[in-house]
C-alpha cells in the first residue's frame, strides 16, 4: 500500500498543502484573521506525517527493522523528529525552523527530486576537482594579466587578488567587449589573451562542469532504478538461493570424491 500511486499522491498533496500553509503564515493579515486555523492545520499535518511513518514501518510486518535500511526513510524520520522537537520548544525561531524543515519532505515523495539530491551529493568530488582546475587556470591567467596590465590598470589588475577577481567576473561574459577594449589600449596582446581565456575558462571549464553533473545525474538515476526494483525481501531471497546452491555444490563435490563401491 505504501508504495502505491494513491498513497504517494495523498502524501504529496499533504506536503504541498503544508508548504502553502507555511507560506500563508508569513502574511500578517492572514495570520491575524486565520491564525488559529493555520496553527490547527499545521498540527494536523504533523499528525499525518507521524501516521505515515507508522504506516510505513507497519508495512514491513514482522520485520520492522527493514524500514531503517533505506537512507530516505532515515531522512523522513529525522525531519519528522525535528518537527516534533520544534513543537516542544518555546522559542518562535525554533518553531519556524521546524515548520520550514517539514517542506523538505517533498524530496522523499518525488523521485525526480530524489535523483537531483543524490546527483548533487555524488557530484561533489568531481566539482571539487573542477574547482581546483578552475583556480589554477585563473591564477595563471591572473599572473599574466598582472604582468601585462598591472601598471596601466592598477584598480583591476594591480595585485594577483584583484586580477583573479576580475578574471573570475569575466567568466560571466558580462561587458566583455568593454573589458577587452580597455586592455587593448595597453597592449595588442590583450585580444589573444582574452580570447584564449574565454575559450578555456568560459567554454571548456563550463562544459567540464556540465559533464560532471550529467554523469552524476545518470549514476543517481541508475541507483534510483535499482532501489525501486530491488526490494530488500528479494535481495534476501536471492542470498538464500545462493547459499542453498553453494551447499548443494559442496555436497555434490563431496560425493564425487568418494570412491565408487
Amino acid at each position: 500500500m505504501v508504495d502505491s500511486r494513491a498513497f504517494t499522491l495523498v502524501m504529496s498533496s499533504v506536503i504541498v498543502a503544508n508548504t502553502l500553509t507555511i507560506g500563508l503564515s508569513t502574511y500578517p493579515g492572514v495570520v491575524e484573521r486565520w491564525g488559529t486555523a493555520l496553527t490547527t492545520l499545521e498540527q494536523l499535518f504533523l499528525v499525518a506525517f507521524v501516521v505515515e511513518l507508522a504506516v510505513r514501518i507497519g508495512a514491513h510486518g514482522a520485520r520492522p527493522w527493514e524500514f531503517f535500511r533505506s537512507g530516505w526513510n532515515w531522512f523522513d524520520l529525522l525531519i519528522v523528529g525535528v518537527a516534533l522537537l520544534g513543537n516542544l520548544g518555546q522559542g518562535s525561531t525554533v518553531l519556524r525552523i521546524a515548520r520550514l524543515i517539514r517542506v523538505l519532505r517533498i524530496v522523499r515523495v518525488l523521485p525526480s527530486l530524489r535523483i537531483t539530491i543524490v546527483a548533487l551529493a555524488r557530484a561533489i568530488p568531481g566539482v571539487a576537482g573542477f574547482g581546483v582546475t578552475a583556480v589554477v587556470i585563473i591564477y595563471v591567467y591572473g599572473m599574466a594579466a598582472w604582468m601585462m596590465f598591472g601598471e596601466a590598470l592598477p584598480d583591476i589588475y594591480g595585485t594577483i587578488g584583484k586580477a583573479m577577481y576580475s578574471l573570475f567576473l569575466t567568466l560571466t561574459l558580462d561587458d566583455l567587449g568593454a573589458t577587452i577594449g580597455e586592455a587593448a589600449k595597453v597592449t595588442g596582446w590583450a585580444i589573444p589573451f582574452y580570447v584564449s581565456y574565454v575559450v578555456f575558462g568560459a567554454f571548456v571549464l563550463m562544459n567540464l562542469l556540465i559533464g560532471v553533473v550529467l554523469n552524476a545525474m545518470e549514476s543517481a538515476r541508475e541507483l534510483e532504478l535499482k532501489a525501486d526494483h530491488s526490494p530488500p525481501e528479494i535481495a534476501e531471497r536471492l542470498d538464500a538461493v545462493h547459499r542453498e546452491l553453494a551447499t548443494l555444490t559442496a555436497l555434490l563435490q563431496a560425493d564425487q570424491r568418494q570412491p565408487a563401491e
